[in-house]
């Protein structure tokens, strides 16, 4: 039935009209059924009482369904629930063509809000068909519906499911919004995605960004037009011929893929080199920093196994410092051998408990780190 376009709202909101198609449909599917069960020899006894049994019963259940649902489709248009709102953009004879067209069509659930045209009254009438011109094009944005989603928005227990309600119930024109919109949802009704200064993860400290973000832009680009024909994605950005983006346009995981380990293989990033994160949190910045120079320092000085297989970088404060008036710093450390990493870490990490009870710091050492 999705084939033929029979779940279209147009549809469901006709079924005697779509009743031969329908049958038609069902037919073939039954024939198909009996050709299959017939060439595969499922049943050695065949009844054709309860095969037309069944083919009447499913048909008399389709059409119920639809039935009902048209009830419940045409109740909801009445009730401004499945009302779509629109606006003419442009005026004189073609916008009132165009007018006219709209409001003969039948089960109409397009309800026109007004008119928005450059043009002055001499070219384009203030009112066109009925409808009176809102204003100019620049002036359309005043009138739509924004919905803003994000952590300051939907900090209150249950108003994010209500954002989204609304959202899925077609009363946003426009959702602005972080990243948190673009994972895990299905808007039915979204045509255009514009993602603004994406350039911010392009070049940010984490190796892992350029990856990060074609992830994140792959993302919220499949929510546009998932139900609603040329679906479009607007990006930002001052570097449009970075790989990152010429991927993006190909859809080109794969080649995007290539790419990145090819530039971390001449980098001696992972997977060409494996990582080690310390971590440290305290009341001052200068405590965690000062217990990681100290860890640093005794790594150095104890003669630790593998030591001149494994770089150790400088303490520096984490990208966000302060969280939950805590400070934070890191240190990372990094081999091209694994094993000579392991055996470093393990002489390593028995040193740093008895450091960080007497500096008074919490710590934790992770492998492979994600984040950095």
């Amino acid at each position: 039935l999705d084939i033929f376009d029979q779940y279209q709202i147009a549809a469901l909101l006709r079924p005697m009209a779509n009743f031969g198609r329908i049958l038609l449909i069902w037919s073939a599917t039954f024939a198909l059924m009996a050709l299959t069960a017939f060439f595969l020899k499922m049943s050695e006894t065949y009844s054709r009482a309860l095969f037309a049994t069944w083919f009447i019963a499913g048909l008399v259940l389709i059409m119920g369904f639809r039935l009902v649902l048209s009830t419940l489709l045409r109740r909801w248009a009445r009730n401004g629930r499945m009302e779509r709102r629109a606006v003419i953009v442009g005026g004189g004879k073609a916008a009132e063509m165009l007018i006219r067209s709209v409001e003969k069509q039948p089960y109409n659930d397009i309800r026109i809000c007004g008119i928005f045209d450059d043009r002055d009254d001499s070219r384009s009438p203030p009112i066109v068909a009925g409808y009176p011109k809102l204003g100019t094009v620049s002036e359309l944005i005043e009138f739509a519906r924004i919905a803003r989603i994000d952590a300051d928005s939907t900090r209150r227990k249950g108003s994010a499911q209500a954002l989204f309600a609304s959202v899925h119930a077609g009363e946003v024109d426009i959702l602005v919004g972080t990243q948190m919109v673009s994972k895990g949802h299905d808007f039915t009704r979204l045509g255009l995605v514009g993602v603004l200064n994406a350039d911010s993860m392009l070049f940010a400290h984490d190796f892992r960004a350029p990856e990060r973000l074609f992830s994140q832009l792959m993302q919220v680009s499949g929510r546009a037009g998932r139900h609603t024909a040329n679906g479009e994605v607007i990006i930002q950005t001052g570097y449009p011929e970075q790989p990152v983006y010429q991927a993006l346009k190909r859809h080109d995981y794969a080649g995007f893929a290539r790419y990145m380990l090819q530039e971390r293989e001449a980098t001696g990033l992972p997977p060409y080199a494996y990582q080690a994160l310390l971590t440290a949190e305290a009341r001052a910045l200068q405590q965690a920093l000062a217990f990681l120079q100290r860890a640093r320092d005794v790594a150095d000085q104890a003669g630790l196994p593998a030591l001149d297989a494994v770089t150790r970088y400088d303490p520096v404060p984490l990208r966000v410092v302060r969280v939950a008036h805590v400070e934070r710093a890191q240190l990372l450390v990094e081999s091209t051998h694994r094993p000579a990493l392991q055996a470093f870490l393990t002489a390593w990490s028995a040193w740093l408990p008895q450091i960080a009870n007497e500096m008074r710091v919490r710590w934790q050492l992770e492998v492979d780190p994600l984040e950095i």
